[in-house]
C-alpha cells in the first residue's frame, strides 16, 4: 500500500475526476492504510464525498454535497468516528481519541443534524455508571448514552441537535468509581437534508 498525503497539508481534503478514483474503492490506484472513516474528498463535478468505510479496496463514500457549481446540498446520513478510550474512574468531560488526539474531533461538511451516538463498551463496567456525550464546538449536546454498571456493552442515543458548516464534533465521557477499564468506542451519525 502506498501513503497517501493530502494535496492541501493538514487536511483530508483532495481531488480526484471520478468517484471511481477515490483511495481504497476497489480498483483505484490509491490503495492506502493512511485512508480513515471520516475522511473528505471532493470529486470533480460530483461534490463532496466522506469515507464510511476506510477498508482497502473495499472503502465506501458517500456524497454528501453535489458540486458542478449548483451549490446543490446531497442528502444522506454520515457516520463519523472512531473515537476510542480506556475508560478511567472519576472522569468529568474526558474526551475520547480521534486519531490519536484527544482534544481533536470531526468538522462538519455542512449543516445537518446529529440524529445518533453509536458506542459500544469491551466489558459492562463495574461499580458505577458512564455517560457519553457529544460535544458541538465545546459545548455538550443532549445526545447522551449512558452505560449501566453491570449491564450496558453498546448504547445508541437518538437527537436531532441542528449542526452548521465548520462545528466542531466530540465525544467525551463522564465516570464514577468504575471497577474497571473497558475501551470504548463512539460514532456520531450526521444527516444532511
Amino acid at each position: 500500500m502506498t501513503n497517501f498525503v493530502p494535496s492541501n497539508s493538514g487536511l483530508d481534503w483532495f481531488t480526484v475526476q471520478s468517484a471511481a478514483q477515490l483511495p481504497n474503492v476497489a480498483a483505484a490506484t490509491i490503495q492506502t492504510d493512511d485512508l480513515f472513516v471520516g475522511a473528505r474528498a471532493y470529486v470533480a463535478d460530483a461534490g463532496l464525498y466522506i469515507c464510511t468505510d476506510a477498508t482497502a479496496n473495499a472503502a465506501v463514500w458517500v456524497n454528501v454535497a453535489s458540486g458542478g457549481g449548483s451549490g446543490a446540498a446531497g442528502v444522506g446520513t454520515v457516520v463519523f468516528g472512531t473515537f476510542g478510550a480506556t475508560l478511567a474512574a472519576g472522569q468529568t468531560d474526558n474526551g475520547l481519541d480521534i486519531g490519536g488526539n484527544t482534544d481533536g474531533g470531526i468538522r462538519v461538511a455542512r449543516a445537518g443534524f446529529i440524529t445518533a451516538l453509536i458506542t459500544v463498551a469491551s466489558a459492562a463496567v463495574t461499580v458505577a455508571n458512564i455517560t457519553v456525550t457529544v460535544f458541538k464546538n465545546g459545548v455538550a449536546t443532549a445526545v447522551t448514552s449512558t452505560y449501566t454498571f453491570g449491564v450496558t456493552t453498546s448504547a445508541t442515543a437518538t437527537g436531532s441537535v441542528a449542526v452548521a458548516a465548520g462545528d466542531i464534533l466530540t465525544v467525551k465521557y463522564t465516570s464514577g468509581a468504575i471497577g474497571n477499564t473497558p475501551i470504548l468506542t463512539a460514532q456520531i451519525e450526521v444527516t444532511y437534508s
